[in-house]
C-alpha cells in the first residue's frame, strides 16, 4: 500500500503512463512481475475518484469493489515502416568459397553454322589392293564405229582367227496345241560386224550356247547365214535341226571374199509344235589360206 496515500489520482488519460512508471518505482510488487510474462500490465481504475493502481494480476492481486481491471500492452502497436536510407558504401571484397559441385549437363545446343572449308591435308599411303570384284552384267550393243582405213594384206597363212563377232540371246518357243494344227515360231538376231581381208573363210563356234527340244511331232531349228554388209548377200549358211527321234547336226561351208568385206552371222531360231530353240554367244571367222 501507498505511504500517506493508498490511491493514485490521475486527473487525465495523458498522464497513465507517467503515473504507471511511479507505482512500479514505488510499489512494493517486484519487477519482475510487472509488466507480466505476455508484455501486459494490469491495473485497477476506480471510477469513482480516477484512482488508478498497478497490481500483479500473475502473482494473484484482484481488483477490489467499485474499482474497474483495465490491461494494456507494454509495447504500443508496430509503427509504419520508414523510409529507406541511403545505400552504404561496398564492404571488402569476400574470401574465395570452396568449389561448388558440378552442375548437371545442360541440353544440346543448336547445331552453329557451316564452317569455312579447311586446306586440303597432304595425300595419305597407298592403300592395299582389295579383292577382285565379280564379273559385272553385259553392257547394251555400242553403236557402230566408223569404218578405218584399209590396212596391207598380210602373208597367207592357215588356221588363224580374223575377227570375232558376237550373239545376243535368239529364242522361239512353240507351245504344243491341244487341238487343232500345229503353229510355227521364228525369231532373228545378228551378230556384230567384222571387217574381213580378201581370202578364204569358215565360220567356228567360240563359246556359243545352243538350245534345241521338240516334243513328239514337233521340231526346233537354227539356221546360220554369213551376209555381206551392206546388202545382205549370204556368203555361207548352215542349219541344225532337232526333231523327235534324231538331230541334224549343223556345218559351215568356207566362203571365199575377193576384196576386204564386211560381214555378219544372221540366226534364226526356228520352233514348232512343242518346239524350244535358243543360241547365243560367239562366233569365230578363221582364215583357212588361199585366195
Amino acid at each position: 500500500m501507498w505511504k500517506g496515500q493508498g490511491r493514485l489520482r490521475m486527473p487525465s488519460a495523458g498522464t497513465v503512463l507517467g503515473g504507471t512508471a511511479v507505482v512500479v518505482a514505488l510499489s512494493g510488487v517486484a519487477v519482475a512481475a510487472i509488466p507480466a510474462g505476455s508484455g501486459e500490465i494490469s491495473g485497477c481504475y476506480d471510477s469513482r475518484d480516477g484512482a488508478l493502481r498497478v497490481i500483479d494480476a500473475e502473482a494473484g492481486a484482484r481488483c477490489g469493489k467499485g474499482e474497474i481491471a483495465i490491461r494494456w500492452a507494454q509495447r504500443g502497436p508496430q509503427g509504419e515502416p520508414g523510409a529507406a536510407g541511403p545505400q552504404g558504401p561496398a564492404g571488402p571484397e569476400g574470401a574465395t568459397g570452396p568449389r561448388g559441385e558440378t552442375g548437371p549437363a545442360g541440353p544440346q545446343g543448336e547445331t552453329g553454322p557451316q564452317g569455312e572449308t579447311g586446306p586440303q591435308g597432304p595425300q595419305g599411303e597407298t592403300g592395299p589392293q582389295g579383292p577382285q570384284g565379280e564379273t559385272g552384267p553385259q553392257g547394251p550393243q555400242g553403236e557402230r564405229g566408223p569404218q578405218g582405213p584399209q590396212g596391207e594384206r598380210g602373208p597367207a597363212g592357215g588356221g588363224g582367227y580374223a575377227g570375232l563377232v558376237s550373239l545376243p540371246v535368239v529364242r522361239a518357243f512353240d507351245p504344243a496345241p491341244t487341238t487343232g494344227e500345229c503353229e510355227q515360231t521364228a525369231a532373228t538376231g545378228r551378230t556384230t560386224s567384222v571387217t574381213l581381208p580378201a581370202g578364204r573363210y569358215r565360220v567356228v563356234e567360240e563359246g556359243l550356247s545352243t538350245t534345241l527340244f521338240a516334243a513328239e511331232g514337233g521340231s526346233a531349228t537354227l539356221r546360220f547365214q554369213v551376209l555381206r554388209v551392206p546388202g545382205g548377200d549370204a556368203l555361207a549358211s548352215a542349219s541344225s535341226v532337232t526333231q523327235r527321234g534324231g538331230d541334224i547336226n549343223r556345218g559351215f561351208a568356207s566362203f571365199v571374199l575377193g576384196t576386204t568385206t564386211e560381214v555378219l552371222l544372221e540366226v534364226t531360231a526356228i520352233a514348232r509344235c512343242g518346239g524350244t530353240s535358243e543360241a547365243g554367244g560367239r562366233f569365230a571367222f578363221v582364215d583357212v589360206g588361199g585366195a
